[in-house]
């Protein structure tokens, strides 16, 4: 999907490039083209003599990565200089490492509340061929469900190339399970694990959370947060995701939710506890 466009991009600038005077321009051009087009950002232009330029471009995949820097435990025994959060450190210049214990190995990951999940990426330590499975739930009681199968899997997994999968789920435990490898290695050696996801901001999200009920709505000054749960967490989501209000500890119902210095238009309730979670938009005055 990216590489495409991206040629295209370059093409143009290889043509316009014999344009001495316009040579810079034209690079320029090909190189914004390539990445708003590809997905391809340019992250580096050194300029050189009249008629030559030199663009570095990084693979980086569209969406956010939800799982960067996020809570991780991991199976079995690892090199004290590779702990398992290297693995969400947002940099291949670390990596996970088990010990030479065999498989399989997991590493499970705590997403700190529930979002729709659209695609991971692995990318391994020197692009090695590793066997896997990746597992979600929505709460810690649930039971793991899997979402990706490969146990057979036979590619590498780069920077430039890594190991995508690609589904819609809604979780916030995801755990992967390292089955063997095609290599000759006993071990893992996992430089980045990507989640790709957002917040879940949609009212027709399945409600495992039942006998909530958010009022007034619309609302100007306070919205209140009714029902039977003694323990909820609650936060309040711009359309986007961005989070606006949140407790910061786990509330009796009802509460109530200061909301007249919230700019106007429609927001998403959330109240979840380790028993689910309900979703409401709620639109503000």
């Amino acid at each position: 999907m990216h590489a495409l466009p991206a040629i295209l991009g370059l093409v143009i600038s290889i043509v316009l490039i014999f344009r001495k005077y316009n040579a810079a321009y034209s690079l320029m051009l090909g190189a914004f083209l390539a990445g708003i087009l590809g997905g391809l950002p340019v992250t580096e232009v050194v300029f050189m003599p009249a008629d030559s330029i030199t663009v570095t471009a990084t693979y980086r995949a569209k969406g956010t990565n939800v799982a960067l820097k996020k809570p991780v435990t991991a199976s079995g025994n690892h090199y004290e200089n590779f702990p398992a959060s290297y693995a969400v450190y947002d940099t291949i210049g670390t990596v996970w490492s088990t010990d030479h214990e065999g498989y399989p190995q997991w590493l499970e990951m705590d997403l700190g509340d529930v979002y729709n999940i659209e695609a991971t990426e692995l990318v391994w330590f020197n692009g090695r061929v590793y066997k896997y499975s990746i597992e979600v739930k929505s709460t810690e009681s649930e039971t793991y469900t899997q979402i990706v199968d490969r146990t057979d899997n036979t590619e590498g997994g780069s920077e430039d190339s890594p190991n995508r999968n690609e589904f819609e789920t809604t979780a916030r435990y995801v755990k992967l399970i390292v089955t063997g490898s095609e290599e000759t290695t006993n071990y893992v050696n996992l430089s980045e694990f990507r989640v790709f996801g957002s917040i879940i901001t949609s009212l027709n999200e399945k409600r495992k959370l039942a006998g909530i009920t958010v009022y007034p709505n619309p609302a100007e000054t306070w919205l209140t947060i009714d029902g039977q749960e003694n323990h909820v967490n609650i936060g309040i989501y711009a359309l986007h995701g961005d989070k606006i209000y949140e407790t910061a500890h786990a509330v009796k119902l009802p509460y109530k939710v200061h909301i007249s210095s919230f700019l106007s238009g429609t927001y998403v309730v959330k109240v979840s506890n380790n028993r689910g979670y309900f979703v409401e938009k709620v639109i503000k005055k």
